[in-house]
């Protein structure tokens, strides 16, 4: 075991002296020279933030806000507004619609199925 991490040294020592482990270690993460037109390094640095950007209140509130209740699903798929208190105040239309339109896809399906395994 002791002769082992002794090689590895040995090993590491040679590719130091030969200058190969700067050279790989500058492949592993990426160029030394970045310019202003990379394009991975401005997506890197747009995805931070920094306590000192004057905009980082405006960005932080530009983010949607996650509801507390989940909303019952509806025909258009809007989602309640912000101040919404988790309380169905519909007359139920919604649920029977979708409801009606769920059991046709089944009944649609099954009737599909019962086809196929008699042929």
């Amino acid at each position: 075991m002791g002769d082992r991490k002794q090689q590895e040294g040995i090993e590491r020592r040679d590719k130091e002296l030969k200058g190969t482990l700067r050279t790989e270690e500058r492949e592993e993460k990426g160029s030394f020279i970045r310019y202003a037109t990379d394009s991975s390094l401005n997506e890197q640095q747009k995805k931070e933030l920094r306590w000192d950007d004057p905009a980082r209140l405006f960005v932080q509130s530009l983010k949607p806000k996650k509801n507390k209740f989940r909303p019952p699903e509806n025909r258009f798929n809007i989602m309640p507004g912000e101040h919404w208190d988790g309380i169905d105040r519909s007359n139920g239309f919604e649920r029977r619609y979708l409801q009606s339109l769920s059991l046709k896809e089944a009944r649609k399906d099954e009737e599909h199925r019962q086809y196929m395994e008699n042929i």
